[in-house]
């Protein structure tokens, strides 16, 4: 008869042959069994490549040591992990270097720690390393605007980034196989190329893009057009005027060769002791307009100035006159005196500078005794003086004649103007006061009719004889 027991000494598991033969019992130490060791944990979390792991746990005391195997494709490795008291205690340092996580992307990774036995007894445990980087790297890449021919030779780029002194790759590509590539410095958050040589990339669209570690590569494409760029200025021509009228609302506007690209517009006075006026506009479909408000600029010669791109740009003089005609005195050319029918008042209206008469024929009226009646407009466009006639009729009559009131110019649907377009001000003296008719002229119409009243003798009523004058 026999049977196996399996017992426990010092915490030890033995196992035991017990047998009986012809009633002597025999005792056979069979095996020792070797006791796997135990982790209080078997999973970390590290946030950092050179994170430490503490692995402890219980094990046999006859361990005669510990190896690890960091992936299957790696050698077993001796650590000096000492099986003290039925425990063990180990610092893996810099595990994440150890397991080769790749940096700033989460990963889950294990290895194997083998613990080796009595007579070749040995136990492998599996331990997991989560890998929560909390400094995932980011780069950001800012728009650098068209490259163009004037830099080409002097391009510059930047961004943002999040490891200080790890740098910057940059690349850019062009459609065909040309590339260049660059390193820049992280500095504290941000990178840079400065003047950078893009002029061996062809012409067209050129792909940038920017990798910092591990962070998510970011890019952009830009155009690349190194022709010369054209703007011209279409309106306002040197025969035009700023004037009263369009001071405050002024257009200029031309032809540009560059789409989405910028017109920058600038407008001088000759004495430049005003600030110039600036704009902008975006040249679309290759024209650009942009109106413009030179009420600050002096009376004077006005320079227009646009630029666009690579362009030498354009430009137009002209002259801004903002003075408005006013009329300063009205009078007759007629002597003093008194007229009949069929004489022809010529009325003369003085203007501070020359006006032009046009689209029309303008009058005044007149101020008569019962009927009024208007000069018409004869000669004078392209003087400051403008004269009016009016033939005198039957009826008419007036007493040291004059215009009615302030308003008795009158346009009649013309236009009275100075050379700059200015509207002249129709606005009269008050009739009798400086500047009318009647203050520097006497002038009277008398058309009535002598008539019969009455016959008589100058001689005394009696009887005369011959010789006798009656």
């Amino acid at each position: 008869m026999a049977g196996l027991l399996r017992l426990f000494l010092w915490g030890i598991l033995l196992i035991v042959s017990v047998s009986c033969s012809e009633g002597t019992p025999t005792v056979e130490l069979l095996d020792v069994a070797f006791e796997e060791p135990k982790l209080i944990k078997s999973e970390y979390i590290i946030t950092n490549l050179d994170d430490d792991i503490l692995i402890q746990g219980s094990c046999d005391p006859r361990t005669d040591g510990f190896l690890v195997q960091w992936s299957q494709d790696k050698n077993w490795e001796a650590i000096s992990i000492i099986c003290k008291l039925r425990n063990y205690a180990y610092t893996f340092q810099n595990i994440g270097y150890s397991l080769n996580f790749n940096y700033g992307f989460a990963d889950t990774k294990t290895f194997t720690l083998k613990a080796l036995g009595a007579k070749g007894k040995e136990s492998n445990t599996l331990v997991t390393i989560k890998y929560e980087p909390s400094d995932i790297p980011i780069v950001t890449l800012n728009d650098p605007g068209s490259i163009t021919i004037l830099n080409h030779t002097s391009f510059d780029i930047s961004g943002t980034c999040s490891h200080n002194g790890e740098d910057v790759a940059v690349t850019l590509k062009d459609s065909s196989v040309n590339e260049l590539s660059f390193a820049a410095p992280c500095v504290a958050t941000g990178w840079s190329l400065t003047g950078i040589d893009v002029s061996s990339l062809n012409d067209g669209s050129v792909d940038i893009s920017a990798e910092h570690l591990t962070a998510i590569p970011v890019g952009l494409t830009v155009n690349k057009d190194t022709s010369i760029d054209a703007v011209n200025i279409s309106s306002p021509t040197a025969l035009d005027y700023i004037n009263q009228s369009n001071k405050s609302t002024f257009t200029i506007s031309g032809t540009c060769s560059a789409n989405s690209s910028s017109v920058d517009i600038t407008v001088d006075d000759t004495n430049g002791s005003i600030l110039p006026v600036t704009g902008s506009d975006t040249c679309t479909s290759n024209t650009f307009s942009k109106t413009v408000d030179l009420s600050s600029l002096d009376d004077d010669i006005i320079t227009i100035s646009v630029t666009h791109g690579s362009s030498p740009g354009d430009s137009v003089s002209l002259v801004k006159d903002t003075s408005v005609p006013t009329v300063t005195g009205v009078t007759l050319t007629n002597a003093d005196g008194t007229y009949g029918v069929g004489t022809v008042l010529t009325v003369q209206v003085n203007f501070s500078e020359a006006v032009d008469v046009s689209l029309g024929a303008p009058r005044i009226l007149l101020d008569f005794i019962g009927t009024d009646r208007y000069a018409d407009y004869s000669t004078g466009s392209g003087t400051s003086t403008l004269e009016f006639n009016y033939t005198i009729v039957s009826g008419d009559n007036a007493t040291d004649i004059d215009y009615v009131g302030t308003a008795s110019l009158e346009l009649n649907g013309s236009l009275i103007k100075d050379g700059s377009l200015n509207s002249a001000t129709l606005t009269l003296a008050s009739p009798g006061t400086a500047g009318s008719i009647s203050n520097v002229k006497d002038v009277n119409i008398d058309t009535s009719v002598p008539t019969v009243t009455g016959v008589t003798l100058t001689n005394a009523d009696g009887t005369y004889g011959v010789g006798t004058v009656l």
